[in-house]
């Protein structure tokens, strides 16, 4: 718990210069650092995740070739030069900071350090450690997302992402959906509908049985066979999502702020992330598919700091931090994650 804590001071002490420095080369220069922080921090994991011990066995048997065309070059590059099968997180953590944080410099300076802060308190970075490949994806997918906020049209970024893990289709089409949707009283009841559906529990085993036939021919049919496919888990409605339930309502109030500066779609996807993610939640396997539009939250909710009075936006920013990060020491604390205490083959 002391080593998170210290990474988020040292991330936020990083991104904070951003306020102050201009120069965005600079700032480049600085959010280069903390990529090379964050990938040894999170590259030199050992034994942590569920598919750790599995990627090494994998990458160390010659006849094993993986389905992604990125994960096959990788493995090339490694078994090629006789290279430690270590460097297979290295690598992806490398390229997942590296893209959150050139998604991070098209953001706002002044939110920048806030940003990175929901970073390191979400999916994006406690899942870097388990679902090493789709969270590089889901890296990407956020990188493409706010290129198309800022009004740079680089569709080949998702493509880049599908080939990483081939679930990026789903957040590819959650863009389709959201540039379809309009944000009004409509997505906001569906919206709390779906809270409701997160409280009372999942009904997807049910309905996956109904189309076991289809999902049998796809490339995710093998998921049949995992127990996981047909459990539904109890979803609880704990301290860190009622804030972000809280935030949820109060970024909806706040909508005409994000279409007038042209946000529309990050905000649309947000809200789609955030049903998708409370109806599916209770079903771990599907829950994955929602990361991408989910993400989205750590754009999203910084950019509440910025609706408000300009004078304020620093103090907002560092405030909804800050609570944000008591309320997910106390659910790490509470929970016994699998990620604390961190260990490091260093």
């Amino acid at each position: 718990m002391l080593i998170y804590i210290l990474l988020i001071i040292l991330s936020t002490i990083i991104f904070i210069s951003h306020i102050y420095v201009k120069d965005e080369k600079v700032n480049f220069v600085t959010a280069f650092v903390w990529v090379l922080l964050m990938t040894l921090f999170v590259g030199s994991q050992d034994g942590i995740g569920t598919d750790h011990s599995n990627y090494i066995a994998q990458i160390e048997s010659p006849w094993v070739v993986p389905s992604e065309p990125f994960t096959i070059l990788v493995f090339a590059i490694i078994r090629s030069f006789g290279i430690s099968s270590y460097a297979f997180f290295y690598i992806y953590a490398f390229l997942t900071y590296f893209y959150l944080a050139k998604a991070v410099l098209l953001s706002d300076r002044n939110i920048r350090f806030i940003v990175v802060i929901m970073i390191l308190q979400s999916l994006l970075f406690f899942q870097s450690f388990n679902l090493v490949r789709q969270i590089l994806a889901c890296a990407i997918f956020l990188y493409g997302l706010m290129l198309i906020s800022c009004g740079k049209k680089h569709y080949i970024v998702f493509v880049l992402a599908f080939l990483v893990h081939y679930s990026a289709l789903f957040g590819i089409l959650m863009i389709v959906l959201a540039k379809m949707i309009k944000v009004n009283i409509v997505v906001l009841m569906i919206y709390i509908g779906s809270v409701c559906i997160l409280l009372w529990g999942g009904f997807m085993s049910g309905f996956i049985s109904i189309f076991e036939p289809i999902i049998g021919k796809t490339y995710y049919g093998y998921y049949l066979e995992s127990a996981l496919i047909n459990e539904n888990q109890t979803a609880h409605f704990g301290v860190v999502y009622q804030v972000i339930f809280v935030l949820s309502l109060i970024v909806y109030a706040k909508r005409n702020y994000y279409v007038s500066n042209n946000l529309e779609l990050i905000l649309n996807v947000f809200f789609l992330g955030q049903i998708m993610y409370n109806v599916l939640s209770a079903n771990i396997t599907l829950q994955r598919i929602t990361y991408y539009p989910y993400v989205s939250m750590v754009f999203v909710i910084p950019l509440l700091a910025k609706s408000l009075h300009s004078y304020w936006t620093t103090r907002n920013a560092l405030l909804l931090s800050l609570i944000y990060f008591v309320f997910i020491l106390a659910s790490l604390s509470s929970k016994g994650s699998p990620y604390v205490p961190y260990k490091s083959i260093l």
